[in-house]
């Protein structure tokens, strides 16, 4: 659900205004143009895992990149799950701008409590559900 929110050529009649809230918010400023070729996948291929959500984009010749690791449903972390994805999306030539670890509550599972290199972990936020909603009401206010 959230990657077709986040996708600005899905139906929902926002264009990229979710996709740069969203990013503004995890602290990425990015003004989306067609020229950028911004994409949204799932479920996208790392060296033989799947990172949950990957946004990517161009900034003139440069790749970007914000990994976005969905723990909502409460999954358990992966040995090196954040460390593989990050590593394979470097070495495809992306700058990793973020990495987003969103699990159900922070209250019960965060970033640090994960076998994650420091290097990586600093360009990790985690964003949980409480987040989400509070950044969906932000837009609904702006919007009306």
């Amino acid at each position: 659900m959230l990657a077709g929110l986040l996708n600005p050529d899905e139906n929902h009649g926002h264009g990229s205004l979710l996709i740069e809230s969203f990013l503004r918010k995890i602290g990425v400023y990015v003004v989306y143009s067609k020229e950028i070729n911004l994409k949204i996948e799932t479920e996208r291929n790392a060296n033989g895992r799947r990172i949950d959500i990957l946004v990517s984009w161009l900034d003139g010749n440069k790749k970007h990149a914000v990994i976005i690791e969905n723990k909502l449903n409460n999954a358990p972390n992966q040995p090196n799950q954040l460390n593989d994805y990050y590593n394979a999306i470097v070495s495809e030539g992306y700058e990793v701008d973020k990495v987003v670890y969103m699990p159900l509550s922070k209250k019960w599972q965060k970033s640090e409590d994960t076998d994650t290199c420091k290097e990586i972990l600093n360009k990790t936020i985690d964003f949980d559900a409480q987040d989400i909603v509070d950044w969906l009401e932000s837009l609904i206010i702006n919007l009306v």
